[in-house]
């Protein structure tokens, strides 16, 4: 079974997203805030094969800036310098994607990284998993949708 961290301060927006990954046999790791997925990321005791990170988290690590808007690119350079595995990720951000993606291609570059992929809110259960499956190189024939079972 793969293992997600899926951070995104609005959880409760994302619940069928968690629960369409779970029923397509996905453990996920839910976090709500910068600080805890600073410290979920930096800790030994979890390993995540895909990161889902919305790029408008609020809060900032370091407690400096009050643009909440680069808190995921924080976040991004966060993990590739505290993971030594680095783990597939997808960034779901809901405006700004030139400005993300111009950030995170010169990020992508600096740490030679290219597993990412980029979606916009609201996202398609269908297009979220096939997304992930296609970063994790799984099969895609079997995708199961429905919700509420």
């Amino acid at each position: 079974m793969k293992n997600i961290l899926y951070i995104d301060d609005e959880l409760y927006f994302v619940s069928p997203y968690i629960e369409i990954l779970e029923m397509n046999n996905f453990n996920v790791k839910t976090i709500n805030t910068v600080e805890k997925a600073e410290k979920i990321i930096s800790s030994s005791e979890y390993k995540f094969d895909l990161i889902i990170l919305d790029m408008m988290i609020f809060g900032t690590s370091d407690r400096k800036s009050s643009d909440w808007r680069k808190s995921g690119i924080y976040l991004f350079k966060y993990i590739l310098d505290n993971i030594e595995v680095r783990p597939a990720i997808v960034f779901i951000s809901v405006n700004n994607l030139e400005e993300i993606t111009n950030e995170v291609a010169k990020i992508s570059k600096e740490y030679e990284f290219s597993k990412y992929e980029y979606l916009i809110k609201p996202v398609r259960l269908k297009l979220l998993l096939s997304t992930v499956k296609n970063l994790l190189n799984i099969d895609k024939g079997d995708i199961c949708l429905n919700l509420g079972k």
